[in-house]
């Protein structure tokens, strides 16, 4: 038996290294890949983004397109560290830690700075077949973020039938005090029509250290009445809701001073807001509400 002596030397890889690097003198047939496979890959392409979905006037955007609920960003999922760069600076991001459930670290520039349309579409116009494969991943592999109630009907009436069906995904992102959920939400009858196909609803409260006082909570009962409107996802048939409550990073010193009255006020009304959101979901999966996140 002879055995064959394969050269691993610098010359020889750098050999294999340039043959591998040479432009293909042919198409690549790639409709001839099994079907699971292209699936796969028109995944990688288009799915795992957060798209920001633009509200009203009243946001700090320069493009006048974006009052009409139209994206605005669209950044990875898995970006957090370029999220955190473009709003802290490089160079603090490079040594901080990112700060991973607290989404105005992650994307405050995304709606300040609405220029990052990265999802190319472009492929799906190449031929009948590859639009006909994709083009619903991606409505149904990523997630619509929304920071204004008033983005969402507007951002649907934009949507073709076929789009909104395939919509999965959706966060409400609520930190601030003037944004309401209430009203807005549940005067648009027309959501019915649009709110049959989501399935996940990730809903984001975040506290500032201000709304959290040594006398008590200040504002727990604004913060639920603003989710209020949340009440309109019943129309869907989710399968998870996910709460984030987002608390204040106190330092040891301020920590010390919260008095343990205030320390059970907050305790009881994230229990409440879980509690509120339970009528959005099945029996079955309502339980998940209060699973440690």
């Amino acid at each position: 038996m002879s055995i064959r002596h394969i050269d691993l030397t610098s010359s020889s890889t750098s050999t294999i290294a340039a043959n591998a690097m040479e432009i293909p003198t042919r198409p690549f047939p790639f409709l001839r890949l099994p079907s699971e496979l292209r699936i796969k890959i028109y995944s990688q392409i288009l799915g795992g983004r957060i798209i920001h979905i633009g509200g009203t006037a009243h946001q700090p955007y320069t493009d006048s397109h974006i009052s009409n609920g139209r994206c605005c960003s669209c950044v990875s999922r898995l970006d957090d560290q370029a999220c955190f760069a473009k709003y802290t600076g490089a160079g603090k991001a490079l040594v901080g830690k990112v700060p991973a459930d607290r989404f105005s670290a992650r994307h405050r520039d995304c709606f300040r700075y609405p220029v990052s349309h990265t999802l190319n579409l472009g492929f799906l116009s190449v031929c009948k077949q590859i639009h006909a494969e994709a083009a619903s991943i991606v409505f149904e592999e990523n997630i619509f973020t929304l920071v204004r109630p008033t983005a969402l009907p507007l951002f649907l009436d934009r949507l073709a039938p076929s789009q909104s069906r395939n919509l999965r995904q959706l966060r409400i992102y609520s930190a601030e005090s003037r944004v309401k959920w209430l009203g807005n939400l549940l005067r648009d009858t027309n959501l019915a029509d649009y709110l049959h196909g989501f399935q996940r609803l990730e809903v984001y409260v975040e506290l500032k250290p201000f709304d959290v006082e040594t006398h008590g909570m200040r504002i727990v009962e604004e913060q639920r009445w603003r989710l209020a409107g949340a009440e309109v996802f019943k129309l869907a048939s989710l399968r998870e809701v996910q709460l984030m409550i987002v608390t204040p990073e106190w330092t040891d010193v301020e920590k010390g001073e919260l008095s343990e009255a205030t320390t059970n006020a907050l305790q009881q009304w994230e229990m409440e807001l879980r509690y509120s959101l339970m009528p959005l979901l099945p029996l079955q999966v309502a339980s998940g509400l209060f699973q440690v996140k």
